[in-house]
């Protein structure tokens, strides 16, 4: 923590702008971070699975169109 209070004290001694400056590269960096992080469509490949294992797919299509009437 020493050296957040050490650093936020040399950014209070900048002007305005190079504060916003700055603010705005923390900013862009944080969201970088998070793009990093996000996830792919593809990592629930196969999650569910287990639910279709003793269905027969033109079974249940038929069974949802009939529904629908």
């Amino acid at each position: 923590m020493n050296t957040v209070r050490k650093i936020y004290k040399e950014i209070s001694q900048l002007p305005g702008a190079e504060k916003k400056a700055l603010l705005m590269r923390l900013v862009n960096d944080l969201r970088l971070d998070e793009k990093e992080k996000a996830h792919s469509i593809f990592e629930i490949k196969g999650v569910g699975t287990e639910i279709w294992e003793c269905m027969d797919a033109q079974e249940y299509v038929s069974r949802e169109r009939d529904s629908r009437i």
